[in-house]
């Protein structure tokens, strides 16, 4: 299995991206970069019926509006908030409003750990530290009043692209304007977790462009099922000192990436692709071939230094219910799984961190209400299949548990609507929940 690494491109004659930052003076642009950011939190302040029904999630604190709040659950601290972005970016300030906040550390994460930038409090709501390039920012609050209520998260740094927080559709007609891609090197060609991996390329038009591209570089593998699994490695962001609308017809023009490769990276080879999205944005540019968004570059081979079981000397496992309880008996001992019901929140990431609470057991639940009809059930297989591979590919020692949701659910209800039940007054069944068909007939011979 492969995975894509993706860049996008940005105008100029030769853009080097390196981890650390230079440390001349850059004026900070007035962008907030929360606007591009996706947020977690150690909780939420709500009411939980079937959903969680609330007016204080933490998806406030990057809405631009001061009169909308994230409330933790907890009254007392420790809390924390996170702030996860696409593409690395380079941040310098961070801003808070709000109140109840006594004592705060920010921390940017760094080739795999969290590094304390500075401390916030009541009174110092602004905290300025050096460039850092980073996809993430994390605030723990150790100290809090109650109600601790927090409106806005602001980050800037200097003038950058900012990558959207979901990216253009692809358009069936060709894009506007084309890039050709060459001189394409790759160094090292192999390399682990931890490893860095350079390429380098040249970038020219056949004609003048009329907008300017920067390149974005991801290293990941698309899911089956691609709203269903986000199997990101790494990433980057490419720029070059002239804007692409700048550049002269037929002029190539060099750009290097440089990836790190995160402890999570898979075992295996992956492809290195790449793709050029507009500065504001809104449009792609044809790599490769006019009609051709993403271009293949090569691919980096991976090697883990997980020790992997053979499959002789590993441990019997069986699967056995305790109290109620699925799980495995492994050594004449009952193990717990590790529980994906959705299987949604599938990546590279989560599964190498599921190592954290020490189970290898692995549960993978296909629900009833997510896999439609029969006739769509293979793609459903797939994604699952693809999930295990991947898994294995970062845990190589797993085991698994597949659980299937045999019950009929909506979409065969209202496909087969002869099949409902019928009440004592002739009527079909009340539906469990607002919206669906109904309950199955017990006496359905389709089931």
């Amino acid at each position: 299995m492969t995975f894509r690494i993706l860049i996008v491109l940005i105008s100029g004659p030769l853009f080097t991206f390196f981890p650390t930052i230079a440390a001349e003076t850059v004026p900070l642009s007035n962008i907030n970069l929360v606007k591009g950011a996706n947020f977690l939190a150690s909780s939420f302040k709500g009411t939980t019926d079937r959903t969680v029904k609330t007016d204080s999630y933490y998806e406030n604190l990057g809405d631009g509006k001061v009169n909308t709040f994230w409330r933790p659950m907890d009254k007392e601290a420790p809390h924390w908030i996170e702030m996860h972005w696409r593409y690395p970016l380079v941040v310098s300030r961070f801003i808070y409003r709000g109140r109840g906040l006594k004592q705060a550390t920010l921390s940017v994460w760094h080739q795999g750990q969290w590094r304390p930038a500075g401390a916030l409090w009541e009174s110092q709501t602004i905290l300025t530290f050096p460039k850092k390039r980073t996809r993430r920012l994390r605030l723990d609050i150790t100290e809090a009043t109650h109600p601790l209520e927090l409106s806005e998260l602001e980050v800037y740094g200097p003038e950058q692209p900012i990558p959207p927080r979901w990216l253009p559709e692809a358009k069936k007609d060709a894009p506007e304007e084309a890039l050709t891609i060459g001189d394409i090197k790759i160094i090292p060609k192999k390399s682990g977790p931890g490893g860095k991996v350079k390429v380098s390329f040249s970038a020219s038009s056949s004609r003048r462009l009329q907008k300017d591209y920067y390149f974005l570089a991801d290293i990941k593998e698309i899911g089956v099922i691609a709203s269903k699994g986000n199997f990101e490695i790494a990433s980057a962001i490419g720029t070059t000192r002239i804007r692409s609308s700048k550049w002269k017809p037929r002029k190539k023009y060099p750009v290097i990436v440089e990836f790190n490769l995160p402890d999570y990276t898979p075992q295996g080879k992956s492809d290195i692709k790449i793709a050029a999205i507009s500065w504001d944005g809104k449009h792609f540019a044809a790599v490769g071939h006019p009609k051709q968004l993403t271009q293949k570059l090569g691919a980096i081979e991976v090697e883990r230094n997980d020790k992997i079981k053979q499959v002789d000397t590993a441990q019997t496992a069986k699967l056995v219910l305790n109290n109620g309880q699925r799980g495995f008996e492994i050594g004449g001992k009952f193990h717990l799984p590790f529980f994906m019901r959705y299987m949604y929140i599938a990546g590279f990431e989560r599964f190498y961190g599921s190592r954290s609470n020490g189970i290898n057991i692995q549960y993978f639940l296909m629900y009833n209400r997510c896999m439609g009809l029969p006739s769509e059930w293979q793609i459903y297989f797939d994604q699952l299949d693809q999930n295990i591979s991947n898994m294995l590919r970062v845990r190589p020692n797993s085991y698994f548990m597949i659980g299937i949701d045999l019950r009929t659910n909506p979409a065969w209800l209202r496909a087969n609507p002869k099949e409902l039940m019928i009440d004592a007054f002739g009527e079909k069944s009340s539906p469990a929940y607002k919206g669906e068909a109904g309950v199955v007939s017990f006496g359905s011979k389709k089931i």
